[in-house]
C-alpha cells in the first residue's frame, strides 16, 4: 500500500481551525495523524490496523516526545493539507495509512485495515480533511 509522504512544510491550516493540545503517548512528529487512546487518555500515531488506533482525532501541529505536551488540529474543525507538490490525485479519497501516523489512497485499502476516511483531494495540491463526523472504522472483508 502506498503511503503518502509529506513534511512538515506540507501543512497549512484551514481558516476554521482550532487547536487542541494534550499528552503525547508515544514520539510524534508535527503533520501525523492522531488517535486518543481511551484507556490512559494521551494521544498516539493513528494506524488502520485496529478500531481504536483507525479512530482518527486530528492531525499534529506540533511535535512531542512520549508524555510531552503536544497541539493538535481536530480533524473537524476545516484543517486541511496544501503542498508545493502534486502529492495527491484530484477527487480521490484518502484514508487512515498502515503506517503509523500516515494516509494512502482510499483504493489502497486491503482486507483486515480498518478505514477511516481522512479527506478528498479537491486537487493535485490540496487534501480537504472530511471531519470527525465523517465515514470511519468499517473493516474491509
Amino acid at each position: 500500500m502506498a503511503t503518502i509522504v509529506t513534511t512538515v512544510a506540507d501543512f497549512r491550516i484551514g481558516t476554521g481551525a482550532k487547536l487542541s493540545v494534550g499528552t503525547a503517548g508515544e514520539a510524534i512528529d508535527a503533520f501525523e495523524l492522531v488517535y486518543l487512546n481511551a484507556t490512559d487518555g494521551k494521544i498516539y500515531l493513528a494506524q488502520n490496523t485496529t478500531v481504536a488506533k483507525a479512530t482518527l482525532i486530528g492531525v499534529a501541529a506540533t511535535s512531542a516526545a512520549a508524555d510531552g505536551q503536544m497541539g493538535y488540529i481536530p480533524s473537524n474543525a476545516g484543517a486541511y493539507v496544501e503542498s508545493a507538490n502534486n502529492l495527491w490525485t484530484a477527487g480521490k479519497t484518502y484514508v487512515v495509512g498502515d503506517t503509523a501516523g500516515s494516509m494512502m489512497d482510499a483504493g489502497d485499502a486491503a482486507t483486515g485495515d480498518v478505514v477511516t476516511v481522512v479527506g478528498v483531494a479537491s486537487t493535485t495540491k490540496l487534501l480537504e480533511f472530511v471531519g470527525t463526523g465523517g465515514i470511519t472504522d468499517i473493516t474491509v472483508p
